[in-house]
């Protein structure tokens, strides 16, 4: 599993250390730095960068790094977006890193967003083989969720991710200095991914969000670097125990996301993920306390604080669409809808069966509140 390293290199403690899966993510502003070192220690054929065509600077420090180790290094301009998923957007690059007889020894380096680390870790997984891959994650959301776990994965028309493996990157490099930059927006939508483990994990971290977050919003280095690491440390905790989503303990970092990924589906290209993820997360607890998993002062609290994300408004949802969308989400068994609910703030409560008839009763309400 991966090793978590804090700004100072000491090792955080309590994490269950699988060995076939160690990795570092080193959490610091230096970490290009880190990144250099770390090419400088290897012995690759040659270096593939991946990146979203919109971050000229980073792109050009990071160039610079991986051609000061391997000169002959090929970069590869993509879309940063959810079209980058799908079989037509990666055929041409297989053909592309063949017809430049890029070979097993080498090593993809991603830099971006979600979208390219799902992209080109699939990629890195599937061609040839599998090559090494390393992942420089460069917003809030990828940093806290997306860069740490080992899922790779393409799109279908039935669904997100439908498509996909699971196959951990060498190392992960983050750098907290790529979010000043990041607009508003994309900030908050990486923020909902950081208050979902404090109410599937930790509550303490939920009331303390509540206080933190403007800091957050506002660019405050500190705050966001406790948000990452903290938020690489429980995933890095739930990964080591089901790596590969088979025991059922790692469903529960899909709270909202049932419900969220078919909101996505829906309005896709004009709702972030962690604004999908925002109203799935008031779904899933509206559902929470109609089962009677959560209780009412709780369900105060979590709408109080998921009150405070600037989300666009939904227009008009339709329950039989939506209801169709979840059906296909992969985390169904035998054709029933499960989804991950709340038994309590800090308290996940997995694989729980939801029925056509309760769907639309909770439906009901979540659209008197939210549409």
């Amino acid at each position: 599993m991966p090793e978590v390293l804090e700004a100072t290199g000491a090792r955080l403690s309590g994490l269950k250390p699988i060995e076939h899966l160690k990795y570092p993510i080193i959490i610091d502003p230096s970490s290009l730095l880190e990144f250099h070192e770390f090419l400088r220690n290897k012995n690759y054929s040659n270096c593939v960068l991946f990146v979203d065509r919109k971050l000229k600077t980073h792109k050009a420090r990071v160039q610079k790094l991986i051609q000061h180790v391997y000169p002959k290094s090929m970069t590869i301009d993509l879309i940063g977006n959810e079209s980058l998923k799908s079989f037509k957007a990666l055929y041409p690059l297989y053909s592309k890193l063949l017809k430049k007889k890029i070979d097993r020894k080498s090593v993809f380096v991603s830099l971006g967003g979600g979208t390219i680390g799902d992209a080109i870790g699939f990629l890195a997984s599937t061609y040839l083989r599998g090559v090494d891959w390393i992942n420089i994650p460069t917003t809030l959301l990828a940093q806290v969720d997306s860069s740490v776990g080992g899922k790779t994965g393409i799109n279908h028309e039935q669904g997100k991710n439908l498509i996909g493996t699971f196959y951990q990157p060498k190392a992960v490099f983050i750098d907290p200095q790529f979010l000043k930059t990041l607009p508003r927006r994309q900030m908050m939508s990486g923020l909902a991914e950081t208050l979902k483990y404090g109410l599937i994990l930790d509550k303490y971290f939920f009331y303390e969000f509540y206080n933190s977050m403007e800091m957050a919003m506002g660019g405050q280095a500190s705050v966001l670097c406790d948000y990452i690491l903290r938020s690489v440390r429980w995933k890095s905790q739930v990964v080591a125990q089901d790596e590969r989503d088979t025991s059922g303990s790692r469903q529960i970092l899909n709270f909202g996301h049932t419900f969220g990924h078919a909101l996505e589906k829906i309005f896709y290209g004009k709702i972030y993920h962690g604004e999908a993820v925002v109203y799935g997360m008031k779904f899933a607890i509206l559902m929470s306390h109609f089962k009677g998993l959560l209780n009412a002062k709780e369900l105060a609290e979590s709408f109080e604080v998921l009150g405070r994300f600037e989300v666009p408004k939904l227009p008009t949802l339709n329950e039989g669409r939506l209801w169709k969308l979840i059906l296909s989400d992969k985390k169904n068994e035998r054709g029933a809808v499960r989804m991950v609910l709340l038994k309590g703030i800090g308290c996940a409560a997995p694989n729980q069966e939801i029925s056509r008839p309760e769907f639309s009763e909770v439906f009901k309400i979540f659209r008197k509140l939210e549409v």
